[in-house]
């Protein structure tokens, strides 16, 4: 051994010895560097749960068969290829978490342990399972992710009690009929895996939940239709059986491919969009072409390859005023080409913001970038630069020129292949909807753009779409589709739906752009003046009319004013010019900011709408209001330049100001929460120094760490601030201490012990991070360990050692639900452990961290472990007479009931 390998050996000896002469129960030896694990431990008749995670392990000792009252191992982590036969003695042995290891085959040893109900093999390198395994019969959770299987044995149908199976990426082509047997499976992942197709017998899986059956091509599966990944654990899943019913009601003859490509144009007015539409089809470039105002789309046919199909050409008018709207009608799976001109040197400027905004609103659709007007103003972007940060190929840079149709074939080309690429795996309809679908498309093209609820349930009878709840499914597929425009959950919008998109998107650009109700009205819109704004022929009813304010109030781009005429107001159509705002001084408010990676136009407006019940009365322009409340004021603006928005607090009252500005911060989280990515970061200024900022989350996690002070600059010298001085004027120390529970973080999934910290859109099944000790949870796990093992050998030690096990466990167990509460959970016990490590405990602390624990610990319904006689036990040695929180009320209560019994 090297002689860091003999401390790990001799420390483990050491441990082992410990938990011997006190009959203990647990062990943890994980994180030590072991290669090899001490032979004593097979002393430790007594043992029920093993921590041997995060070492350099390739096997166990042959003496971890005496260990016969063991329930629960955690090896994960190792390099461990095979289990020594004694394995097979654990009679007792519950659970086991192999992943993160490098077992080949199958442990023979596993197949006796008649009590297993959890297996986690994520992450080895199995590439067969034996018949063998029928024999573990109380099975629940199995766990055969990231291994090398290329098929699944029949005797998985004996599992009878499984409730949860991960197959996720491995090599399979098919699945044996027999998994139509596991009738009690609520979750089924086959993600990544490469099936040609799924058996019949699935569908008898009625118990399913969650099914995932993303990154399989061959199925032919719409992301639509397959819904958020698993990793998504905030999102709700979709529905399996609406994924097994499109399957088996597309196949074969019962399908027919879509063949549509959804082409969107964006960019700024004037750059040659619509010239650019044109001219791909073949027509005659027209100079002076009249602008877009709001959305045209027309249909390029093409003749691929492998067949006929359409692309649907979006061109987007380009006037700043419509870019807050542009965010309704760019979604994923859609191929973008982003358009810039040299006029003005903004090439590289307007190149960002739009592919900013396309990776905010279209995830990672693939994207085009065209420099037009190159006759005209030649010039060249760094595209090195742009494909780096805006994951751009460098073959997708085109220089163009719609006067000159041979400088436009390289671009026609790249659009057809990438038109290929996407339908490769080609999306299918069951025949019956699919006849749903022309019949709308047809009746679109004779002129009509909506139609009635009851209008559309007839056709789809009509045509053997019978069943209500088919009808809306179909209808909700239509409209992710962009066939149709429709809202079946709103109940002011259910009544109608739009077949031609562009009948909305007219309506809404009629009223955005209008100059008259910018220039005299100020944004101010009675329904007269709808009425006179939407021609009749098109908006021949009252009921179209109220569809447009309903359809504007949707996407708070309105807000009804107090007057008898129901007039509504437009914030896009508020003045541009920023009122007179020389009473307003940063140096006395309380300044809060956001910073964005690209600030879309349409967040101040429906700022603007959502509270415009506090501006009634105050300052409103487009990019800024002013609102009032209790006493206090807030000042709102947005710097487009810069991707800013400030808010200003100011008031004689410290609760006040905060009051608002919680509403403030309330509102902008809805309007982040509905703008996928948009994740701006927070910012806090130095009271009297509003130029100087600190990034709001890390103030907070300083401070519930127990730091007290962060270092800033002020005008050149390094100062030390206290955290609390900081953060005081936007949220009280009682608010703050549930403030880390609301702080924006990547979503978290849980693999055993394998807690990923990952970025993923509403499409995409790739983590992008998956070691344990890179993410958030991990890091704050190992810290804690560490600062335990730092500690003199003491019973304080000992308690805090079990402890941190205990939180480890149920980090493990927490369900589905409470995944996302994983670092919260950590943080707690991170708080709770430097306050017990502490010379000077601070008590109002640990009872914080405690009460998160505790509760937390109640999350688990079947959790083993002892948190809270913990945390008592270890509280009692730091303050004498220590009582958990809540303890006195709730020996009352008891008390209480008693006397009520004894009576």
């Amino acid at each position: 051994m090297t002689k860091q390998e003999q401390q790990a050996y001799d420390e483990a000896l050491k441990r082992i010895e410990e938990c011997r002469q006190k009959k203990g129960r647990r062990l943890d030896l994980s994180g030590l560097g072991l290669t090899a694990v001490p032979s004593e431990v097979g002393r430790l008749t007594s043992l029920t749960s093993l921590y041997i995670y995060k070492n350099n392990l390739t096997t166990l000792p042959e003496e971890i068969g005496e260990l016969t009252s063991m329930e629960w191992i955690w090896a994960s982590d190792n390099k461990i290829t095979d289990l020594p036969a004694t394995f097979g003695r654990l009679a007792k042995l519950e659970k086991i978490e192999l992943q993160g290891n490098s077992l080949a085959v199958f442990p023979s040893a596993l197949y006796s342990l008649e009590e297993l109900t959890t297996l986690y093999l994520y992450g080895n390198k199995l590439t067969t399972l034996s018949v063998e395994l029928a024999q573990l019969t109380k099975l629940k959770k199995l766990w055969l992710g990231r291994n090398r299987l290329t098929h699944v044995s029949v005797v998985i149908g004996q599992l009878t009690a499984l409730l949860d199976l991960d197959l996720s990426g491995n090599q399979l082509i098919a699945l044996p009929p027999e998994i139509g047997q596991l009738t009690a499976l609520t979750e089924l992942d086959l993600t990544e895996n490469h099936l040609a197709a799924l058996p019949p017998e699935i569908r008898r899986l009625t118990a399913l939940k969650k099914l995932f059956l993303h990154d399989n091509p061959t199925l032919g599966l719409p992301l639509e239709i397959l819904g958020p990944t698993r990793f998504r654990r905030e999102a709700t899943p979709a529905d399996p059986k609406t994924i097994l019913d499109y399957y088996f009601e597309t196949r074969g003859n019962q399908g027919q491919a879509l063949r549509e490509v959804k082409l969107i144009f964006v960019g700024r007015g004037e750059v040659g969009k619509s010239s650019m539409v044109d001219v791909l089809q073949g027509k005659k470039f027209v100079k002076d072409r009249a602008r877009t105002d709001g959305v045209a789309i027309t249909t390029w046919p093409l003749d691929l390859p492998d067949g006929k199909a359409k692309v649907l050409m979006w061109d987007f008018g380009g006037q700043e005023i419509m870019h807050g709207t542009h965010q309704f009608f760019l979604t994923h799976r859609s191929l973008y080409v982003v358009m810039v001109d040299g006029r003005h040197d903004r090439g590289k400027q307007d190149a960002e913001y739009w592919l900013k905004l396309v990776r905010a609103f279209g995830g990672e659709s693939t994207v085009l970038i065209v420099m037009n007007r190159q006759r005209a103003h030649p010039f060249d972007l760094d595209r090195q630069y742009l494909a780096d940060k805006y994951g751009v190929k460098l073959e997708h840079f085109f220089r163009t020129d719609c006067e000159r149709p041979e400088e436009i074939a390289p671009l026609r080309a790249a659009i057809e292949e990438e038109a290929a690429r996407m339908l490769a795996v080609e999306e299918r309809f069951p025949v019956k909807c699919w006849e749903v679908k022309a019949w709308l498309g047809e009746m679109k093209t004779k002129g009509k753009d909506y139609l009635s609820d009851e209008e559309y349930a007839a056709i789809c009878a009509q045509r053997g779409v019978a069943d209500g709840g088919e009808q809306q499914k179909l209808l909700r597929r239509l409209a992710d589709l962009g066939t149709v425009v429709s809202f079946p959950e709103d109940v002011k919008l259910a009544a109608l739906s739009v077949l031609n998109p562009e009948w909305a998107t007219d309506g809404i650009y009629r009223v955005v752009t209008n100059e008259a109700l910018r220039e005299l009205r100020h944004g101010r819109l009675a329904r007269a003046a709808l009425r006179e704004l939407l021609p009749r022929d098109r908006w021949p009813q009252a009921k179209h009319v109220q569809y447009m304010l309903d359809l504007m109030e949707k996407f708070e781009l309105c807000f009804a004013v107090a007057e008898g005429d129901g007039a509504v107001l437009v914030p896009e159509l508020l003045p541009d010019k920023t009122p007179p705002l020389a009473d307003w001084d940063a140096a006395r408010c309380v300044v809060f900011l956001y910073e964005y990676p690209v600030l879309p136009h349409g967040v101040l407006p429906r700022f603007t709408t959502r509270t415009h019940t506090l501006s009634e009365g105050r300052e409103r322009w487009r990019s800024g209001v002013v609102l009032a409340d209790d006493g206090a004021e807030a000042l709102i603006k947005a710097d487009y330049d810069a991707n800013l928005v400030s808010v200003w607090v100011r008031g004689d009252h410290a609760d006040a100001r905060r009051a608002l500005l919680k509403v403030v911060r309330h509102h902008f989280e809805h309007i982040h929460a509905r703008i996928k990515n948009l994740q701006p970061r927070e910012l806090v200024s130095v009271p009297e120094h509003p130029e100087v900022t600190v990034p709001y989350r890390d103030l907070v996690l300083d401070e519930r760490a127990g730091v007290r002070t962060t270092r800033v600059t002020i005008a050149g010298a390094r100062v030390e601030m206290e955290i609390a001085l900081l953060l005081n004027g936007v949220e009280s120390p009682a608010e703050r201490a549930g403030a880390g529970d609301r702080l924006e973080r990547a979503p978290i999934h849980v693999h055993g012990n394998y807690i990923e910290h990952m970025t993923t859109d509403d499409h995409s099944s790739h983590i992008t991070a998956r070691d344990i000790t890179n993410s958030q949870v991990g890091q704050t796990l190992t810290n804690c360990q560490n600062m335990v093992q730092q500690q003199p050998p003491s019973p304080q030690k000992e308690l805090l050692t079990t402890l941190t096990s205990d939180v480890d466990q149920l980090v493990k167990q927490l369900p589905a639900a409470k995944a996302d509460e994983a670092p919260q959970v950590a943080e707690n016990l991170e708080l709770l452990v430097k306050q017990a490590t502490s010379a000077k405990p601070n008590r109002k602390w640990y009872d914080l961290s405690t009460e998160g624990l505790l509760e937390a610990s109640k999350w688990v319904k079947d959790f083993t472990g002892n948190i809270a006689g913990t945390i008592g036990q270890l509280g009692k040695l730091l303050w004498p007479g220590y009582a958990l929180p809540g303890a006195g009320e709730e020996k009352e209560g008891a008390a209480e009931k008693e006397k009520k019994k004894i009576g």
